[in-house]
């Protein structure tokens, strides 16, 4: 028989991936896209427009594929949303010849979309900190929770001062 059924000690859960191995594709992705974007504005500086060219737009070719597929999606459930506008206004400066403005708003909206994977990735179950104050005090763990303050910001507070327990 195992010793294992009978074990009294708690056994760790396994320690989570770090969370550049997590994001290892997409950041690649995004610093493949940074060396070719800035190599087009130092292409454009040194007088070489073809090879300038080319960088920016082999730099929204890299960033681009993303928020078109969700622009897509939104766009035939008749949304318009934040990939939608991206994709316009990626098409907007392309047309208007404006190519290193074109890549550089994707590349940076593909970093802000990074930012925001990580942060969602690392909050867990954390609250929504985009809900409005008035639906009321969140949970926010280690006995304490959101609530309004006075000026209309949130503030944590100690859950017991909120008429309910800790967990």
């Amino acid at each position: 028989m195992s010793d294992a059924c009978c074990q009294t000690t708690p056994v760790a859960p396994p320690a989570p991936e770090p969370l550049l191995r997590q994001r290892r594709a997409p950041l690649m992705r995004l610093g493949i896209a940074a060396a070719t974007w800035s190599g087009g504005l130092v292409a454009g500086w040194l007088g070489v427009p073809a090879v300038s060219l080319a960088l920016f737009v082999i730099t929204i070719a890299i960033c681009l594929p993303t928020p078109a597929q969700r622009a897509w999606k939104s766009v035939t459930r008749r949304v318009l949303d934040i990939n939608v506008l991206m994709v316009i206004a990626v098409i907007g400066a392309a047309a208007l010849g404006d190519w290193p403005e074109a890549a550089a708003v994707v590349w940076l909206f593909g970093v802000a979309q990074e930012l925001v994977g990580a942060a969602v990735g690392r909050a867990g179950d954390a609250p929504e900190f985009g809900r409005e104050a008035a639906d009321g005090p969140e949970r926010v763990g280690h006995g304490r929770s959101l609530a309004p303050n006075a000026d209309g910001w949130l503030d944590t507070i100690p859950t017991g001062a909120l008429g309910f327990r800790a967990a």
